[in-house]
């Protein structure tokens, strides 16, 4: 009986987990379909700075297989390097700016895309050392400004606490919802209180643990 019960506990964990994860990549696509829609329009109307703030919007609900995640970081390079071509800094450098920011709001232990944000932060330097200089930089060179830009641009990891914290956090709260539906209740619907009230506990527990560990991740 124990095993069949931990069994169904498992099983339960897993379908939880299945849908949950089916949710969340189906938002992430119908989002970033969204958003590049209109910035497609936005384009035919060549309003390209709205279109450069509606593919952001698009690239941060990136996830494996979402393809218009993927095109809107495609197009706002299109649009970074057309803007360079005709001189536009300011359109540059939103556009290299939007694939930073869409980058880091969209990465998990690592940036999906390491490379392409190496990229739009080098331009995004090489840009910004361009522009006269504030008065704490005005004794350094244009090379000199570009490389601290770098620096200052540079990827870090995320927190290990609060990996570890979001991941365990998570696992406990899917794990105590699983034992409170499958044992919190006898044969008649009458809840068992020595079972559900430490899972309830341990759900709420979990469920706070996975929020602060996404927060400080």
């Amino acid at each position: 009986m124990r095993i069949s019960a931990l069994g169904r506990g498992l099983s339960f964990g897993a379908l939880a987990l299945l849908a949950l994860l089916s949710l969340m990549a189906g938002r992430c696509v119908l989002e970033a379909y969204k958003h590049v829609t209109r910035a497609e329009h936005a384009l035919l109307r060549r309003e390209l700075p709205l279109a450069v703030s509606e593919y952001r919007l698009a690239a941060r609900w990136g996830a494996p297989g979402n393809a218009y995640a993927r095109s809107a970081l495609d197009q706002l390079a299109r649009i970074g390097e057309a803007a360079e071509l005709r001189a536009d800094a300011p359109l540059a450098l939103g556009a290299y700016r939007s694939i930073h920011a869409a980058l880091h709001a969209s990465r998990g232990v690592g940036v999906s895309d390491p490379g392409r944000l190496a990229r739009a932060d080098a331009r995004i330097a090489a840009l910004m050392a361009r522009e006269p200089p504030p008065g704490l930089e005005s004794g350094q060179s244009r090379e000199q400004r570009e490389r601290r830009y770098r620096e200052l641009l540079a990827a870090r990891g995320p927190s290990t606490l609060g990996v570890l914290l979001a991941c365990g956090g998570f696992f406990t709260w899917v794990g105590a919802f699983a034992v409170l539906v499958l044992r919190g209740l006898d044969r008649e619907g009458r809840i068992v209180r020595q079972i559900a009230r430490p899972s309830f506990l341990c759900l709420v527990f979990g469920w706070v643990a996975f929020a602060v560990g996404l927060r400080i991740a």
